[in-house]
């Protein structure tokens, strides 16, 4: 079970957040066969008997995520689920419990199960150390109780495909890194046909791009065009009276502007 955090999505109005979750839970289910997906208060929770770190680091929209235990919300049974855990750290380790409590009904505070739970883990033989512990057990109460050990950290951004299309002729590194900067902030990249580096991108989506021509390209109505010049390119473009624009009929963005 994985335990998978948004950031930017909470900024939206409620409608649009909801809009942007499923956008976000939508994008995961091509690349994830057979697995249960389900929104609870604040996560996605993802059920599935493999290893899907891989897709989890490469989906715009996730800050970060953790594979994860999930248990009853009783004490008695969170702290037998912690114990199990913890049975897997080295002795001599130190320790330290962060819970987290969305669900106010829950008995018991966060500080109230740090102490619980941790007091448990102490009579294993592990010390606890707040400061700079070895290893951190987290415990979230939601609707269930989610319990791990480990935060892997995503790439951020807004769900691919929640900002529009836009066009992009990626010929090199500088054109790679542009297309996927507009990617995090949503854009659904649209290459021209003769682009390289195409299978770069396909990494980052949920479904394959392809390119295709400005002919065809037009009829998707893209927003904008994006290009990976940098200052240098872009001064010597306007001096020498090149305007991209012309070319593709849409504004030119370039993200890579300053470096």
């Amino acid at each position: 079970m994985y335990l998978v955090r948004y950031g930017e999505v909470f900024l939206k109005s409620e409608p649009v957040m909801r809009q942007f979750l499923d956008r976000l839970v939508s994008n995961l289910y091509p690349r994830l066969r057979g697995v249960k997906i389900r929104k609870v208060s604040g996560r996605i929770v993802i059920e599935t008997e493999k290893d899907i770190s891989s897709v989890l680091e490469h989906t715009f929209g996730i800050v970060s995520f953790s594979g994860c235990i999930a248990c009853e919300k009783k004490m008695e049974t969170i702290e037998e689920t912690v114990k199990n855990t913890a049975r897997e750290f080295r002795k001599g380790k130190t320790f330290a419990i962060i819970s987290s409590r969305s669900d106010k009904s829950f008995a018991f505070s966060s500080k109230q199960i740090n102490e619980k739970i941790g007091a448990a883990v102490c009579g294993m033989g592990f010390k606890v150390n707040l400061s700079k512990p070895d290893r951190k057990i987290y415990i979230e109460v939601r609707d269930m109780c989610y319990i791990y050990t480990e935060i892997v950290k995503g790439p951020g951004g807004l769900p691919y495909g929640t900002a529009g299309k836009v066009l992009a002729e990626i010929k090199n590194a500088n054109d790679v890194r542009a297309a996927l900067m507009m990617m995090k902030r949503g854009a659904e990249i649209i290459p021209l046909l003769g682009s390289r580096h195409i299978e770069e991108l396909n990494k980052w989506s949920p479904f394959p791009i392809k390119a295709m021509k400005l002919e065809e390209a037009v009829k998707e109505r893209p927003m904008a065009f994006v290009s990976g010049k940098t200052d240098k390119e872009i001064i010597s473009d306007i001096r020498k009276g090149k305007l991209e624009k012309n070319r593709h009929m849409v504004p030119v963005f370039y993200p890579l502007a300053g470096e």
